[in-house]
């Protein structure tokens, strides 16, 4: 699938306990954010959260740092693309638009800061 055919950027922050979206349309604006459980509700509501607000599972392109798991399995099986981005790619694409390796919980955060979301998906 064509980066032209996303509406939606998700960026999705993996943990063990619970999870960190954020919601990108495609001009690049944080259009939501929520935390979700890292159990079965928690996974179903991710799910229907991204949908409630995109509309299409198709239209969305999902980017996470993990290639596996609940969370993954979870978001495939509901039809939404997505893209494991190593986390070593996100570091060298992130040195490009800030200082020097600088890292905090906003920046970390796959979509936030200067550049497209696209990027993250095209270069992952």
């Amino acid at each position: 699938m064509a980066e032209a055919d996303f509406a939606w950027f998700a960026g999705i922050d993996w943990s063990s306990e619970r999870h960190q979206a954020c919601l990108v349309d495609v001009q690049g604006s944080i259009v939501a954010e929520r935390e979700f459980a890292h159990n079965g509700t928690g996974l179903a509501e991710l799910g229907d959260w991204l949908l409630s607000i995109a509309g299409a599972a198709h239209a969305v392109a999902v980017a996470i740092e993990v290639p596996h798991g609940p969370i993954v399995d979870s978001l495939v099986d509901r039809g939404f693309v997505v893209h494991a981005i190593n986390p070593k790619q996100l570091d060298r694409l992130r040195d490009r638009f800030s200082v020097a390796g600088a890292k905090d919980s906003e920046s970390h955060f796959p979509f936030r800061g200067r550049s497209s979301p696209a990027r993250y998906i095209r270069y992952g």
